[in-house]
């Protein structure tokens, strides 16, 4: 059920290449509905107390006793503030749907800011690393397509692709803790992970980008 529809414009803030009071302004129409809890997925966003927050993770719990509810951790678009809360399952929740994306790709790193170009138009824009998933700006590589999805100029969910391919420049064996053996390698980049003890410098493996798990090789 839609709840209202607003028009809005969505600005990429920090354009580079424009003078810094223009933007990229781009329009389009913000839909509310409400839902159920139990349908809340990570990528949504929702208003909560006339907040946008942006949801990171959420899993569903049923307890031994009382009734279901879904945990979730969110992140306050405005604030950048993460926090952790909870929903009945059969509560009503306010999901905002812009449907605008936008496909960029990875351009360079500068401290804790991703320089990105727009794939269509070549715009340059900046947005900072604390909008992608925990831990995934350590797999950014040149030229990596990213989908950025906004709302009022705000980046409200940055999308990096499933997978992605890496050198590893060393690896040393370190079976500490597990039940079978394993390499500590270092990638390009200088991320380490830990890998199976076959994994050996100078190969190419996939690395899964949202947990950072191996997957194999290429």
């Amino acid at each position: 059920v839609v709840g209202e529809s607003i028009m809005i414009s969505t600005i990429f803030r920090g354009a580079v290449g424009l003078p810094r009071t223009m933007a990229i302004v781009h329009h389009t129409c913000a839909r509310f509905a409400h839902i159920r809890a139990n349908k809340v997925r990570p990528g949504m966003l929702l208003r909560i107390n006339g907040k946008l927050m942006h949801v990171r993770k959420a899993q569903p719990v049923k307890p031994g006793k009382g009734g279901a509810y879904m945990q979730v951790e969110l992140r306050d678009v405005a604030a950048g503030l993460k926090s952790v809360g909870s929903f009945r399952a059969a509560e009503k929740v306010e999901q905002v749907d812009l449907d605008h994306k936008r496909s960029m790709q990875f351009l360079y790193r500068e401290g804790n800011t991703m320089h990105l170009m727009d794939s269509e138009s070549y715009d340059q824009v900046e947005l900072p690393t604390s909008a992608l998933g925990d831990g995934q700006e350590r797999f950014l590589q040149e030229g990596m397509p990213i989908t950025v999805e906004t709302f009022q100029g705000d980046p409200v969910d940055i999308k990096l692709p499933r997978e992605a391919e890496f050198i590893v420049e060393d690896a040393q064996m370190d079976t500490a803790g597990t039940g079978s053996p394993t390499r500590i390698v270092t990638l390009e980049g200088g991320t380490e992970l830990r890998v199976p003890a076959h994994v050996k410098a100078g190969e190419t493996i996939i690395i899964k980008i949202d947990d950072g798990s191996y997957l194999g090789k290429r």
